[in-house]
């Protein structure tokens, strides 16, 4: 008898919190977990919140879709209001008889302030693009993961 468990990773981390100092450029970040801040049957949004002396407080979003395809995410959302959102790549993974898996990466800047909110409350977003849309959310303690580290 076979007997089939799927497995469900919703809301699981992936990688330790951490941080990185960059010799050449001084740069210091103070980063995450990786989170499912959404997950679906055929798509993933996979986010990190970071600290980074050259960009500040934000967030990395990761989406991989093998469905939808290309949703060209440009803007985000959280609490009535646009954040500044940079768009940092785009990508094909791979492809097949049924489509491609695509990948948009972005990141999310928020202020000092917002963040410390953040963690206290947890983030819910929206990353809105040309072809559709889609929602995360990310739990407090995954900015309580940047601020205890910065103030260790």
């Amino acid at each position: 008898m076979i007997v089939a468990t799927p497995l469900v990773l919703s809301g699981c981390q992936t990688g330790k919190p951490g941080v990185s100092n960059d010799t050449y450029t001084g740069v210091t970040t103070y980063y995450s977990g990786i989170v499912d801040a959404n997950s679906g049957l055929l798509m993933n949004l996979k986010s990190q919140a970071i600290y980074s002396d050259k960009l500040g407080y934000g967030v990395k979003t990761n989406y991989f879709s093998s469905a939808s395809g290309w949703m060209f995410l440009e803007s985000a959302y959280a609490g009535g209001r646009q954040y500044n959102y940079d768009v940092t790549d785009r990508q094909t993974a791979m492809c097949s008889g049924t489509g491609c898996v695509t990948i948009e990466k972005g990141f999310i800047h928020m202020t000092e302030s917002e963040f410390a909110k953040a963690a206290e409350t947890g983030f819910d977003f929206k990353l809105i693009g040309s072809r559709g849309s889609v929602t995360g959310r990310i739990e407090p303690a995954v900015f309580q993961q940047v601020t205890s580290q910065r103030t260790g």
